[in-house]
């Protein structure tokens, strides 16, 4: 369905749509229901013809059943633009996939952050190893006591279902189509990342985490260094003592093995990742 402007103040009648599907967005995020799958839903239950349109009253009557409240302006604007027949009836699935709109590069980012979260850990996207890696009790409305665990894991499985089309395996298309549908109520980046990271176990940027730990690592190490030095030796010369002696082939240098082997001598065993991480930097 093709948007067409009904004046010629075309921009101002955009940005009239724009208005008001950001206010529709802060309303379902207020009432902490912002899938505009569920809002496709009751629109379809009130399209008693099957058509996909609907006229004013049978319009205003989903928007109430949804709990959305717009201004008879505002209904008026949302019915010139969808009425692309002028019969007076709103092609609203239309209207709806414009309210859904498209994720931004940083939300689609945190989608596929999640989804190859789910296959690193779990081996596979099937339906159970998507279920098994959503946690539930760290989802932002579950913590808050808004709903259930019960609840949203029936919400979040319909979901995912319905968007997988009851296929076995889970797709980054069938994630990006669920998460475009969660997202169509979010108004807030922000927000959709924090739902993100906790909902899988993720940080939007784990190379930033990552180099702040070997950071943090660095640091202990110094401390480390001190508490094994003898007499008056300083830090330096501590861990040059320390790591000439696992300097097994006497080359000056540590490999990966010897380097794990001296940090176990400081009291700081690392694993394999970490090590990496000191050998990368």
């Amino acid at each position: 369905m093709t948007l067409r402007p009904a004046s010629a103040h075309a921009n101002s009648w955009r940005q009239d749509l724009d208005g008001i599907s950001g206010a529709i967005r802060q309303q379902l995020f207020d009432k902490g229901s912002y899938n505009v799958a569920e809002v496709r839903k009751l629109f379809v239950g009130e399209d008693w013809t099957g058509d996909g349109t609907l006229n004013r009253d049978e319009f205003e009557h989903a928007l109430s059943r949804a709990g959305l409240f717009l201004t008879s302006p505002e209904v008026s604007t949302i019915m010139r633009a969808w009425d692309s027949l002028g019969d007076g009836r709103i092609h609203y699935d239309g209207w709806i996939s414009s309210l859904r709109g498209s994720m931004n590069a940083r939300r689609r980012n945190a989608v596929e952050l999640g989804f190859e979260t789910i296959k690193k850990r779990r081996g596979s996207t099937t339906m159970s190893s998507v279920m098994s890696e959503f946690r539930v009790k760290e989802f932002p409305r579950v913590k808050a006591g808004l709903v259930t665990e019960e609840e949203c894991l029936l919400q979040f499985s319909e979901g995912i279902a319905e968007a997988s089309q009851g296929q076995a395996e889970v797709t980054i298309d069938h994630f990006y189509d669920y998460y475009s549908d969660l997202s169509g109520g979010i108004p807030s980046d922000d927000w959709f990342i924090y739902m993100m990271e906790h909902t899988w176990g993720v940080c939007e940027d784990e190379e930033k985490q990552f180099n702040a730990f070997l950071d943090s690592l660095e640091r202990l190490f110094i401390v480390k260094a001190k508490e094994v030095a003898k007499g008056n030796e300083i830090e330096e010369k501590a861990m040059a003592r320390i790591f000439k002696f696992f300097d097994i082939d006497g080359s000056g240098e540590l490999d990966k093995e010897e380097f794990a082997m001296a940090m176990n001598r400081f009291g700081m065993p690392l694993k394999q990742h970490e090590i990496d991480g000191f050998f990368k930097r």
